[in-house]
């Protein structure tokens, strides 16, 4: 699918309409006659992290206007979130889409989320990216999140906003920030397709209304998808849900499956997977480095701040003979690096998780799995941080991939390539020295069950 139709989809889905809600928001922060007015959400000064938002205006809108660093806009919710509340949020921003034939790069948001699966335990999970299309005009766009947080966790924030990319940093500009306890929650009936049977899906979507409450009856849904379609794209909600029914195009990947209203919107993914016979999940052998056959041109991952040595030796096994022992030691002054060992293999069928077993001898070191998709755009698996004198043996894994820093489009692009396992050396962490000790690499990968017999499985 081509990017075009990737922008259409997202702008179609995600609301990029004038806000609109029944009711106050719980909360919002946007500026009036030259001055931030907060209720009940305000941005917080992170300037030794990232440039804070000035006051201007753009177009004729008042707005927080950032220009150059990382283009954060950082918010905290004020009074705190009810920790007992496990619905769902809605987090709802006024952007300007950038000029006609300006760079602008995708909407990005990070967000403190409940999911302990997500980026650094849930503290720094990502949002599906909205891409402006440089239409001159200012839009609304809507994220639903299933599991908040907000416990002030990224510096003190509990979600920013960001035009950031590797490609360049455009200006961001916005005008208005709410926060709703409204949310679309989607189920599909199916938990994959195999194209080959050129089955379909059944969608449904769980609406809740600003306050919470189901949304009342009429409430008009359109839903929009990549890689297939969906018929009918526009339902009206009955009992709090509706329904629709996708069809796949017959391109392998995840199907983005999206649906929004006035007041909110989501996403969800769908395996679409070769062959035929339906589909099953299984732990297929990324290297367990006993055989050179299944690690192919690996190799050391350094980055610049960082150097060391990478070997296969006996003592570095979890199990069997032999695993992978890193040493890394970090260049004076470094803030950030990455050390571990590389491994460019082509999964099979669509990612589900992954996990590998592995000891540090630095403490409070965060190991991180970094993958490579179509577009050779990064995306990152998240494993706990190792705690002080846990040096042992542990096994790590993560079910949820976030994009880091996207370079494209920050959508999956199938097919993906496994990039490199490594210790992350943050700012705020002493991990400056040490080795890494990484064995048994397994993917969870979706695949028609017709294919299943040419992989290398996890042993029953």
């Amino acid at each position: 699918m081509s990017r075009l139709s990737r922008i259409a989809v997202a702008g179609l889905s995600l609301g990029l309409a004038t806000l609109c809600v029944a009711q106050p928001p719980l909360a919002r922060v946007y500026v009036k006659d030259g001055q931030v007015v907060s209720e009940g959400l305000k941005p917080i000064d992170t300037t030794s992290w990232d440039d804070t938002p000035q006051v201007g205006e753009v177009e004729g809108v008042e707005c927080f206007v950032n220009e150059g660093g990382n283009e954060w806009l950082r918010l905290v919710l004020d009074p705190a979130w009810p920790q007992d509340y496990t619905g769902p949020a809605t987090i709802g921003i006024r952007f300007f889409d950038g000029r006609p034939g300006e760079r602008s790069g995708p909407l990005m948001m990070q967000f403190d989320s409940a999911d302990p699966a997500r980026l650094v335990n849930g503290a720094w999970a990502w949002t599906p990216p909205v891409w402006r299309a440089g239409s001159g005009r200012w839009l609304t766009a809507y994220w639903t999140i299933e599991k908040p947080a907000f416990r002030h966790r990224q510096l003190g924030a509990d979600f920013g906003i960001s035009g950031k990319t590797n490609r360049g940093l455009p200006t961001l500009n916005t005008a208005e920030v709410t926060v709703t306890r409204a949310g679309i929650l989607l189920t599909a009936d199916v938990e994959g397709l195999a194209l080959g049977d050129r089955g379909v899906a059944h969608v449904t979507a769980k609406v809740f209304g600003p306050d919470g409450a189901p949304a009342p009856d009429g409430t008009l849904v359109t839903f929009a998808a990549a890689l297939g379609m969906c018929d009918p794209t526009q339902v009206a909600v009955a009992g709090g849900t509706a329904t629709t029914t996708f069809t796949p195009a017959g391109e392998m990947g995840e199907a983005v499956i999206q649906a929004s209203c006035d007041f909110t919107a989501h996403e969800m993914r769908l395996p679409l997977v070769s062959g035929s016979g339906g589909v099953t999940e299984v732990d297929w052998v990324v290297s367990d480095f006993e055989h050179e056959g299944e690690l192919p041109v690996a190799g050391p991952h350094f980055t610049r701040d960082v150097k060391g040595t990478l070997a296969v030796l006996p003592e570095a096994a979890h199990s069997g003979e032999n695993g992978a022992a890193c040493e890394y030691e970090g260049v004076p002054g470094a803030r950030w690096f990455s050390a571990g060992v590389e491994f460019p293999v082509q999964i099979p069928g669509v990612l589900r998780g992954v996990s590998f077993w592995a000891k540090c001898t630095e403490p409070n070191t965060e190991l991180r799995w970094t993958m490579l998709d179509q577009e050779e755009e990064e995306w990152t698996f998240s494993a706990p941080v190792l705690e002080t004198g846990q040096n042992g043996w542990r096994r790590h894994g993560s079910s949820t991939v976030d994009p880091y820093f996207p370079t494209d489009n920050a959508l999956l692009d199938y097919p993906l390539t496994f990039g490199w396992a490594s210790v992350i050396r943050e700012p705020w962490s002493n991990a400056q020295q040490g080795t890494l000790y990484i064995d048994d690499i397994v993917a969870r990968v979706m695949v028609a069950k017709s294919e299943v017999e040419e992989l290398h499985l996890v042993a029953p």
